[in-house]
Order: C-alpha cells, then sequence, then structure tokens
C-alpha cells in the first residue's frame, strides 16, 4: 500500500441545496393551499395559479436533483507516491505529460475588451495511448488548484 501524500477536499457548499429544499417545500404548500380553497380566487385564477406552481415546482426540484448528483459526482483528489487518483480513475505520474492552469475568459459580444467571467481550470494532459489523448479537467471553484498543480509537479520531477 502507497502512502498517502495529500488530499485535495472539495469545497461543497450545501447553501444552494438547502435554498432550492426550502423553495420546493414553499410552492408545494402554495399549490397545496390553492388546491384545498384556502385562497379566494376566482376558478381561472385558481388553474392558472396551480398551473405556473406546479411549472416551477417541477423546475426547482430538477435543479435540486442535479445540484445533488453534481456534489456526489465531485470526489477527493488523492496524491500518492507513485499516482492521482480522483474521479477520473488512477493516473500513474509518469503517464502525465503536462499539468497547468487554464484561465478561460469569456469576452462580451458588443465589446471584445470587456471579460465578463473569468475561470481558472487545472489541467492534466495524459500521455498519449493509441489514437487519442486523455485530459483531466479540474475547477478552481472544487479545489485549491494551484496547490495540486504544484503538488503534481513536485511528484512529476521525481519519477
Amino acid at each position: 500500500m502507497e502512502e498517502l501524500l495529500y488530499t485535495a477536499e472539495p469545497e461543497k457548499s450545501l447553501s444552494t441545496i438547502l435554498i432550492l429544499l426550502g423553495t420546493l417545500v414553499t410552492l408545494l404548500i402554495f399549490l397545496y393551499l390553492v388546491e384545498t380553497k384556502k385562497f379566494k380566487m376566482t376558478h381561472v385564477y385558481k388553474q392558472i395559479s396551480f398551473l405556473l406552481g406546479a411549472l416551477l415546482a417541477l423546475i426547482v426540484f430538477a435543479t435540486t436533483l442535479f445540484s445533488v448528483w453534481n456534489y456526489r459526482m465531485i470526489q477527493p483528489v488523492k496524491l500518492y507516491e507513485t499516482y492521482v487518483e480522483s474521479y477520473h480513475g488512477k493516473t500513474l505520474y509518469k503517464e502525465i505529460k503536462r499539468v497547468g492552469i487554464f484561465n478561460d475568459k469569456e469576452k462580451s459580444i458588443i465589446n471584445s475588451k470587456v471579460t465578463i467571467r473569468e475561470d481558472n481550470i487545472m489541467v492534466i494532459e495524459k500521455r498519449k495511448k493509441g489514437n487519442g489523448q486523455h485530459t483531466m479537467l479540474f475547477a478552481e471553484e472544487n479545489y485549491d488548484i494551484k496547490e495540486l498543480v504544484k503538488r503534481i509537479q513536485e511528484q512529476m520531477k521525481k519519477k
């Protein structure tokens, strides 16, 4: 068994899921109150309110479901003496071609000098196996990518 050198735990904020669940419960209570005639409204407004409330509840439910799925997919990155283990699987250091941080900038359509959004992504390129090349991406919003890049490069120099 190899020695674990470093573990990069993903930064997961559950506040988004709690807000979505609260919104979903509120919408379901609203739908219940509309259906049981607790609100005094005409028949047409009652139908429109119920349809819009049900549509919003469905959208919020799907958003909550996909947010939970996304949080479950993001796993810790573990650095061992000879390989990196992540949700991409195990990758030996000798299989890694290069590792670095890619700065992705989204420019404005109207004025190309204005940056709307800027994201940093850690990119690990593996050496070619057969016809293809495999690339692993890790977002800055989930991991401390500067520390990860530094430690992976240190281990690559040792091998």
